[in-house]
């Protein structure tokens, strides 16, 4: 029989803590695309880096007021509303008018 390991609750909150850190870390990090971005919608650059870096505040506030709503009402419950933000920000991209 094979054994499961497991970290325990303080392994596996600070496993949890280390991804967070890395996918805020990633998400923050400065893109080659932001130039392409900026001269494409007019914008000055600092706009542009502030947009982009408004991202890792905007999860951690939505994590820690919305974390628990799974919790709440369950995950079927809670699935469907999130999963619709990404075809709606799809849509606004697609249906902007090129040059």
């Amino acid at each position: 029989m094979r054994k499961i390991l497991s970290l325990g609750r303080r392994g596996t909150f600070w496993s949890a803590a280390v991804v967070l850190a890395l996918c805020l870390w990633a998400s923050g990090a400065p893109s080659v695309l932001y130039p392409v971005y900026a001269a494409d919608w007019d914008l000055p650059a600092v706009v542009t880096t502030s947009v982009f870096g408004a991202y890792p505040l905007a999860l951690l506030l939505v994590l820690l007021f919305f974390g628990g709503v799974s919790d709440a009402i369950g995950r079927p419950s809670a699935w469907p509303p999130p999963s619709t933000s990404p075809r709606r920000s799809w849509g606004c991209s697609a249906s902007r008018p090129s040059r």
